[in-house]
């Protein structure tokens, strides 16, 4: 008599729903090319190469929930990050990607992309808190890829130099007292200075509009962010930047 498990098998490395934790090994390599794969690795490419003006533009995956955009987005991860070889077996035992492998190795062998992987934007309220969570983001990369951060000044570098200058422009004892209904979770404030120098995003959003009650200006608009992009870019000699942001969609629901 036949056993299912004659003909079938379930294996052990197979994930239900992939996120950032399960990016282990070669798991990321259990994906298996479909069309709509194929039309986006294609898509990226284009924008990569910046052939024309037209292609140079982000990239909007939807579907339901389990239809494999989280695995997706790992994929290109690690075919822009890993080496060369990886990427080459996993080009090469998929028949429908294997025609690309070229354009990627040609891509590739041009420089290094920093690749920046961020999930869920639900606690992104406005434009300012968008951009200081995408330069927090990449600086962050940037220190675990082991390149150079210490350069120009993010948003959130902006805060903490203006409030720890004591010869500066800033009153920042006379500006938290004012403001103390704002800040209901510290108790004084040297402590916001602390929490920014660890990076407390939420607590920067707040600081920087604060100050900007005061009339005291930052360099926060999304010209001066993509000035500091491009920075990240020139300093460490990369390809470009290339950030991928899952379950970004209750963003546009603020």
């Amino acid at each position: 008599m036949w056993k299912y498990n004659d003909f079938i098998y379930v294996s052990e490395e197979f994930i239900p729903a992939f996120s950032e934790e399960h990016d282990k090994g070669s798991r990321w390599k259990f994906f298996i090319p479909h069309e709509h794969m194929r039309i986006l690795l294609e898509k990226l490419m284009a924008a990569l190469e910046r052939g024309s003006p037209g292609d140079n533009r982000s990239f909007w995956l939807t579907g339901p929930y389990g239809t494999g955009k989280t695995h997706v987005s790992f994929v290109v991860k690690h075919i822009l990050e890993d080496p060369l070889e990886e990427i080459e077996d996993y080009f090469r035992k998929h028949a429908l990607i294997s025609h690309l492998w070229p354009r990627f190795e040609a891509l590739r062998r041009k420089g290094s992309y920093l690749v920046v992987y961020r999930s869920g934007s639900g606690d992104i309220t406005s434009s300012r808190r968008l951009m200081i969570e995408v330069q927090q983001a990449v600086k962050k990369r940037l220190k675990a890829c082991g390149y150079d951060g210490t350069f120009g000044e993010s948003i959130m570098d902006q805060l903490i130099q203006k409030l720890s200058d004591e010869h500066g422009v800033v009153n920042w004892e006379g500006v938290f007292k004012k403001h103390r209904g704002r800040f209901r979770t510290v108790a004084e404030a040297s402590e916001i200075l602390k929490k920014l120098e660890a990076g407390d995003v939420r607590l920067a959003e707040t600081v920087a509009a604060v100050l900007e009650e005061e009339g005291i200006s930052l360099l926060d608009s999304p010209e001066e962010v993509k000035r500091w992009l491009r920075q990240v870019i020139e300093h460490n000699g990369l390809q470009g930047v290339v950030f991928l942001w899952d379950e970004f969609t209750d963003f546009f629901k603020m």
